[in-house]
C-alpha cells in the first residue's frame, strides 16, 4: 500500500488506480522506461512478463545491491535479465549478513 512507501519514493511507485495497491508494470511500461528497479525475487516476474517480446534482448546494465545477502539462485535470476553484453555489478560490503536460507 502507498502508506508503506517512503515519501521520497512515492513518485516512482506504480499504483493500481482502483485499489491503490502497488502493481507490476506492463510490458509497454518496461519497454519505454530508461530505468527499471526490481528485487532479486521480483526478477522472475519481470522475466516472465518480458518472455515473447521479440525486440527485448535484456537490459544493458544489471546492478545487484546487498549482493552479500543474496543466494546464488537469486543473483542468477538477476543476471538473466541482462543482455548478452550486459554490464553486471554486485554491490555489498564485508559487514553484511550472509544469505538467509
Amino acid at each position: 500500500m502507498l502508506q508503506d512507501v517512503r515519501p521520497e519514493l512515492k513518485n516512482f511507485v506504480l499504483l493500481d488506480s482502483t485499489s491503490g495497491l502497488i502493481r507490476y508494470p506492463s510490458r509497454q511500461e518496461v519497454l519505454s522506461s530508461r530505468l527499471v528497479l526490481s528485487t532479486c525475487a521480483g526478477c522472475l516476474d519481470l522475466k516472465n512478463l518480458m518472455t515473447g517480446v521479440e525486440d527485448f534482448t535484456g537490459f544493458d546494465y544489471v546492478l545487484v545491491d546487498e549482493a552479500a545477502q543474496a543466494t546464488i539462485p537469486e543473483t542468477a535470476c538477476s543476471y538473466g535479465m541482462g543482455s548478452p553484453a550486459a554490464v553486471v555489478a554486485l554491490f555489498g560490503d564485508h559487514k553484511q549478513l550472509g544469505p538467509m536460507i
